[in-house]
């Protein structure tokens, strides 16, 4: 009976490490294309475009990262923007634990302080909208308006996961698996995911490419699973607070998305008092790559609202 134990702590052992080498040649090939911000252990990566206003802070999905805004950011022109990666995501650090919306925009928040800014506008993606509202019920002299794209906002219908995100949200044993096998098995998966994420519209190569070998980090696939598994119990709070959110929303929703659909987008508009719903006929989930024009407009709208 030890000789198979023996042969399965070896291979976990092995997969281990050769996740570990993944890990750090991944970051040498791909270093941070903007700053580490925040403490030690709760670093936030957040790349700037310098510009004049408040700051437009980009906040991407589940699973997401930082890239998925670089042309956005430069359509703005000469406003100042940050897009930032959520904890565990892209090249933000995090400690092995949950994190609700609000934990997750008070990390963020923290760390971009380091760069003096007081005066925000929020423009959340997906995952990025509940942390984008917890933000802005927190720090409501801050934040000025936000512009929520295709967001997460409907209690009601919360994302279910699949029974490998499932897994790795398991205690003790997600994490384990995340250091494991999971990286190894994530680009067979990987494909899939895209074609969900843009239909029915055709997955953009360049983007996927760019964010999949970030997405498949083993701290990030752990991140995703376990803010997906925590969500609905904060989501039902959150949004019993959506009439106190003072700031101007703007909200864009895509009429085809398969990853939400439009009635989440549609509960934060009955929800926050005057806020404005724009839907996108013919899109899917990510509109950031899609639709960046309208990404942008929207943006605009909320500042214009200030």
């Amino acid at each position: 009976m030890s000789i198979p134990i023996g042969l399965l702590v070896a291979l976990f052992a092995a997969l281990w490490v050769l996740a570990r080498v993944r890990e750090k040649r991944l970051l040498a090939e791909r270093p941070p294309p903007g700053r580490l911000l925040g403490l030690r252990g709760q670093r936030i990566h957040a790349v700037e475009r310098p510009g004049s206003g408040p700051a437009v802070v980009f906040i991407h999905g589940n699973p997401g990262c930082s890239l998925d805004f670089v042309d956005v950011q430069k359509r703005l022109g000469g406003r100042r923007s940050f897009s930032v990666d959520r904890p565990g995501s892209g090249w933000s650090e995090r400690e092995p634990s949950a994190l609700s919306p609000r934990a997750q925009a008070l990390l963020i928040r923290n760390a971009l302080r380091d760069t003096g800014v007081a005066e925000v506008v929020l423009a959340g993606f997906s995952f990025g909208g509940p942390v984008s509202v917890a933000w802005a019920l927190e720090f409501p002299e801050e934040v000025k308006a936000l512009a929520l794209l295709a967001p997460v906002g409907d209690p009601a219908s919360p994302m279910k996961l699949d029974a490998a995100q499932a897994m790795l949200a398991w205690p003790v044993w997600g994490w384990v698996a995340s250091w494991t096998f999971a990286p190894a098995v994530f680009p067979l998966a990987a494909p899939g995911g895209w074609v969900k994420a843009f239909a029915p519209l055709p997955v953009k190569v360049d983007a996927a490419a760019a964010a999949s070998p970030l997405i498949g980090r083993p701290t990030c696939l752990w991140s995703t699973a376990k803010d997906w598994a925590a969500l609905p119990a904060t989501m039902g709070e959150l949004a019993a607070r959506y009439p106190q959110v003072k700031a101007p929303v703007e909200i864009l929703a895509a009429a085809d998305d398969h990853v939400l659909g439009p009635t989440h987008a549609q509960a934060l508009a009955r929800g926050i008092p005057g806020a404005n719903l724009k839907v996108i006929p013919g899109a899917g989930h990510q509109l950031m790559h899609t639709h960046p024009d309208e990404v942008v407009a929207a943006v605009e709208r909320a500042l214009a609202r200030i």
